[in-house]
């Protein structure tokens, strides 16, 4: 179980020939790195979420 009171980074290997990469969270804010190979999310109060990547 994670504390939803602190951030969570996560972060996906980087895709060759990728240039930016689009986040995508339900149930949680990204804070940062949207754009990035890593991004720190705040999980709101929800006991499920999703994140998703694309690579551009």
């Amino acid at each position: 179980m994670y504390a939803a009171t602190k951030p969570l980074a996560t972060s996906t290997a980087p895709v060759a020939g990728a240039s930016s990469y689009t986040w995508s969270v339900t149930g949680g804010t990204i804070i940062s790195g949207q754009g990035t190979t890593t991004v720190s999310i705040q999980w709101g109060n929800n006991t499920t979420g999703q994140i998703s990547v694309v690579a551009q």
